[in-house]
């Protein structure tokens, strides 16, 4: 397996790190709590180049994929650590739609409903980033305003359903 050079992000310090793909998945916080994920989503996080969980800390490398023998590695090693592959159903590409079948696999919420709402703010997110330097201060507020009410309409959502 290759190796590729990675830096863990923690409250106040960057460490260089060198390891295995598996390696640096390990280290992003949360992301292999519930499993191995498909090579669609580990692909999805890998061509980000950075992970940062705030408090929990975060993980930053070069942009990259994996293919189909790399994914079978980095499987047999984490299978190695104990942690065995999500049966992921087909729309599951992106780390966002993992946390979508996560909420409802755990905690009972609707996926279709939540992942339209969750798409809806990220949209938006893009939008405000395509506009941000064009100098149209008005639509930017517009697009805040429109995050916002995406955004609680998400909250309010995933409250609602969520099984206490």
């Amino acid at each position: 397996m290759k190796k590729l050079a990675y830096t863990i992000l923690t409250v106040g310090e960057a460490i260089e790190a060198t390891g295995s793909v598996a390696d640096l998945l390990r280290e992003i916080p949360y992301f292999l709590t519930y499993g191995i994920p498909n090579r669609r989503v580990i692909n999805s996080v890998l061509r980000k180049g950075i992970i940062d969980s705030g408090m929990s800390g975060g993980v930053e490398w070069e942009p990259f994929e994996i293919d189909e023998r790399e994914f079978s590695d980095v499987v047999s090693s984490l299978s190695d650590s104990g942690s065995e592959i999500l049966s992921l159903p087909q729309w599951v590409a992106t780390e966002d739609d993992l946390l979508v079948w996560i909420y409802e696999k755990e905690h009972g919420v609707p996926a279709k409903e939540h992942k339209q709402l969750q798409d809806a703010c990220r949209n938006t997110e893009f939008e405000i980033s395509r506009v941000e330097d064009q100098g149209e201060d008005e639509l930017v507020e517009s697009l805040h305003l429109r995050y916002i009410d995406e955004s609680n309409a998400l909250v309010e959502f995933i409250d609602k359903h969520m099984k206490r």
